[in-house]
C-alpha cells in the first residue's frame, strides 16, 4: 500500500492506514499485527475514517455521493451505509463508540447512531469536533470551543488540532502556536510555534503528562526532516524536547501517546527525555 493517511482510535490501540481512495488496512497497535484490508469509498483530503477503541468497527466515508460505511473488522462486510450526508470532511467515535460524529463542509454536525447509521441530531456551525472518554470539544464557526462545563473564545483564529487531558483542554493554531484551558475555560499556558511551522495532529500522554504536537515545517526543502514532534510538559507548557522524523511520510500516535509509528512501519517510542526509535517496525 502507498499510505496517503493514518487514523488512531481515541487511545491509540488501534490504526488505520489507506491509500488515497478506497484500500483501508487495520492495525493493531500493541504488536503491530494487520487485521485486515478492506475496499471502501474513502476518499482522502479531510479526516474521513476513524476505529472504535474496540478496533471491532471502522468508519470510512467519501467526500461525494458514496456517504459513510461502517465496516466490520472481523469480517469486513458493510454492517451500514448512508448516503443522507455529503462533502463529508470530519468523522470520530463518541466516548463510548455508541455515536458517530460527523461534520461537512456545510459546517453541519451530525450525529448518528453506530447501530444503524440513522441520524440522531443536527447542529449548524461546527467547524470541528474532538471526543475522548472525559471531553467533546467543538469548534463553532465563530471561533469558539465549548465543551462540557467549559468554553473559550478564540476568534480569528485557526484552530487545527483538539486535544484533552487530565481536566484541561488542547489547542493548536495555524500561526499561533499552541493553547491550554482549564476545564472551566480559563488559559493556563501559550505555547509558540516557530515560524513556518504547524501541528498536523496533537497527542495527550498521561504516563508523564505531556502534551505532543506531530508537527510539519511547510517551507522546508525537504533536505532533512520536515516532520518533527514537540514534546510539551502539560503543566506549564514549556517543552522538553523536540525530535526529527527521518521518515517524510504520514504518522499517527498509538498507546496514548506513548509511541508514533510512520506509514512505512518505523515506530518511535516515548521516553521521559526522549523518543527512541524502535527495533522492531511494523510491516505496513
Amino acid at each position: 500500500m502507498h499510505i496517503f493517511e493514518m487514523e488512531s482510535s481515541k487511545k491509540g490501540s488501534y490504526f488505520l492506514a489507506a491509500e488515497f481512495k478506497k484500500i483501508v488496512a487495520v492495525y493493531e497497535s500493541s504488536t503491530g499485527r494487520k487485521l485486515g484490508e478492506y475496499n471502501t469509498h474513502f476518499e482522502s483530503g479531510g479526516k474521513r475514517m476513524c476505529i472504535a477503541e474496540s478496533g471491532k468497527y471502522f468508519a470510512a466515508a467519501a467526500y461525494g455521493r458514496f456517504g459513510i460505511t461502517l465496516f466490520s473488522t472481523e469480517t469486513g462486510e458493510a454492517i451500514w451505509t448512508t448516503k443522507e450526508i455529503k462533502r463529508i470532511q470530519q468523522i470520530c467515535f463518541s466516548s463510548d463508540d455508541t455515536l458517530i460524529f460527523v461534520i461537512n463542509d456545510d459546517n453541519r454536525l451530525y450525529t448518528l447512531s453506530s447501530a444503524d447509521g440513522s441520524i440522531v441530531t443536527v447542529e449548524k456551525s461546527i467547524v470541528k469536533i474532538f471526543s475522548d472518554s472525559t471531553h467533546e470539544v467543538k469548534l463553532t464557526s465563530h471561533g469558539n470551543l465549548t465543551w462540557n462545563g467549559g468554553s473559550a473564545s478564540l476568534k480569528d483564529n485557526k484552530i487545527l488540532c483538539l486535544c484533552s487531558g487530565n481536566s484541561r483542554v488542547f489547542c493548536t493554531i495555524m500561526g499561533g502556536g499552541m493553547k491550554c484551558f482549564s476545564d472551566n475555560g480559563n488559559v493556563l499556558w501559550k505555547a509558540k510555534n516557530k515560524p513556518n511551522e504547524h501541528y498536523v495532529k496533537l497527542c495527550y500522554n498521561q504516563k508523564y503528562d505531556y502534551i505532543i504536537g506531530l508537527g510539519f515545517k511547510y517551507s522546508s526543502a525537504r533536505k532533512e526532516p520536515f516532520y518533527f514532534l514537540d514534546v510539551y510538559s502539560a503543566e506549564n507548557g514549556t517543552v522538553v524536547y523536540t525530535v526529527g522524523l527521518n521518515d517524510n511520510s504520514q504518522y499517527t500516535f498509538i498507546n496514548n501517546g506513548e509511541g508514533v509509528v510512520s506509514a512505512i512501519g518505523n515506530v518511535y517510542i516515548l521516553e521521559k527525555d526522549g523518543y527512541i526509535l524502535n527495533e522492531k517496525q511494523f510491516e505496513i
